[in-house]
């Protein structure tokens, strides 16, 4: 619906569409904003999205401001999310080719490791003599 609104008027302002949900459906106001949001800042938004995007942009309405924050900030958790599932899927490969086959348990162990764990732990992989030796605290 508020694609709808926001896509057929482009006259109607972030306010107003807030107070239309507000009034109507006050139970879905979070959940509707919340799928507008996701459309917004979906990897491949449609041209009008964002177009209105960066017309509000310009404007730099509070509303505005939010949705460029977060989709910075989810941005850079992508980012971070790519290189850590990299980072992990690398030494995985690494310690598959040196040691043989990984337990599930070494498996979770590295995936919901951080970039940093990661990076000691790849670096331990070249003197290890053991699976053991790479996780060695």
């Amino acid at each position: 619906m508020i694609l709808y609104i926001a896509g057929t008027y482009e006259n109607v302002s972030d306010v107003a569409v807030q107070e239309l949900i507000r009034t109507t459906h006050p139970e879905k106001e979070a959940k509707m904003i919340s799928q507008f949001a996701q459309e917004i800042l979906s990897d491949n938004p449609p041209a009008w999205v964002v177009d209105m995007v960066r017309q509000e942009a310009r404007m730099m309405s509070p509303f505005a401001q939010k949705i460029l924050s977060k989709a910075r900030a989810m941005d850079s958790v992508r980012q971070e999310g790519r290189k850590e599932e990299a980072a992990a899927a690398i030494l995985l490969r690494q310690l598959h080719r040196r040691f043989g086959k990984c337990s599930d348990l070494i498996a979770a162990k590295v995936n919901a490791a951080d970039v940093k764990l990661l990076g000691i732990w790849s670096d331990r992989i070249l003197d290890a003599k053991s699976v053991e030796d790479v996780f060695s605290e």
